[in-house]
């Protein structure tokens, strides 16, 4: 982690865009396909048990771990 980096986790499905005065990183959690206006998805857990696999491309070195590797 970086000191001082701030996110925003939001339960809502109109979150759209993070306050850049009040966060670094926005993180919004639902059902794949529920938040219609989010640029990027990095991980789809599997918090739910009708939640389906992520239909991005994930790297075979990461799929496994349980962190990932700092952005830069």
């Amino acid at each position: 982690m970086r000191p001082g980096l701030k996110f925003a986790i939001e339960p809502n499905s109109t979150f759209s865009e993070v306050d850049a005065k009040s966060s670094d990183l926005g993180i919004a959690y639902g059902l794949d396909g529920q938040y219609a206006e989010s640029r990027v998805s990095l991980i789809c857990p599997r918090c739910f048990p009708s939640a389906p696999r992520p239909t991005w491309p994930v790297s075979r070195r990461f799929a496994s771990r349980r962190t990932w590797p700092a952005m830069s």
